[in-house]
């Protein structure tokens, strides 16, 4: 069902206006994350008085990201190759971001008051039939859209679930986001030459976060590992509902 896998965020919202990119940190995280082999490379981001310079880290072929901003600290899985033969699965990067949070959260002594982790890929590729049949299962058309098949749309929907994970009980902010995705994705064959593969397919995005309306920061790294680790498994249920009703398999 799933042709790539594009890009997995885990990330902990946090007050911490107050760190910046300065040498003595980024010396003493390095030793902290040195298993990890990640460089520290140049982040920025507006503020209220401009440009800020954060802290970052990756891994040298860029796989693994982390920025430390100010309003949260994030951790991103990304492909080396168009179809993410390198992500593994969501299961596995939640457990070594679960580290990474380990290892930051402890070091800034800081709490999180919101919670996310996010995964976004493309499925199959479609042909026109199979499109249309997709299209139809998620979309009420009015007659001139019914008649004259759309060939770009956007699907999306957001409801809120009460979860328990630890010892929270939250209510989590379950999105779907489905897109028509048409695009060539170029791939290396040799020095000097590329393979291009078009594709007609629907792009995914499934985000589940805990609710912006409480502001208490509460989340250190034991209930940022709880959250990630249950969270996989709402991650699971949802996108296999999903791609589920998108084949026809389920009402």
């Amino acid at each position: 069902m799933i042709y790539a896998r594009l890009k997995y965020t885990a990330s902990v919202f946090w007050d911490a206006e107050s760190i910046v990119a300065n040498p003595a940190d980024l010396s003493s995280l390095l030793k902290d994350l040195s298993p990890f082999n990640l460089i520290p490379i140049t982040a920025s981001e507006r503020s209220s008085t401009g440009l800020v310079n954060r802290m970052a880290f990756q891994k040298s072929n860029g796989e693994t990201r982390i920025v430390v901003a100010g309003k949260r600290l994030d951790i991103f899985k990304l492909p080396t190759d168009p179809t993410g033969s390198n992500m593994g699965s969501l299961d596995e990067f939640a457990s070594h971001a679960t580290k990474f949070f380990d290892i930051l959260l402890s070091y800034f002594r800081r709490k999180g008051n919101r919670l996310a982790l996010i995964q976004e890929g493309l499925l199959n590729k479609m042909d026109n039939r199979e499109m249309q049949s997709a299209c139809s299962r998620l979309f009420n058309l009015p007659a001139i859209y019914a008649n004259n098949p759309p060939f770009e749309w956007e699907w999306k929907n957001v409801c809120k679930l009460s979860r328990t994970f630890g010892t929270n009980t939250e209510l989590i902010n379950t999105i779907t986001q489905l897109s028509r995705s048409k695009m060539i994705l170029v791939s290396p064959i040799k020095e000097t030459e590329v393979s291009q593969t078009s594709i007609d397919t629907i792009m995914y995005q499934f985000d589940l976060n805990t609710s912006v309306d409480n502001a208490q920061l509460r989340f250190d790294a034991p209930e940022v590992k709880s959250f990630l680790q249950d969270a996989t498994l709402w991650h699971s249920e949802l996108s296999d509902s999903i791609f589920k009703f998108i084949g026809g398999t389920e009402e």
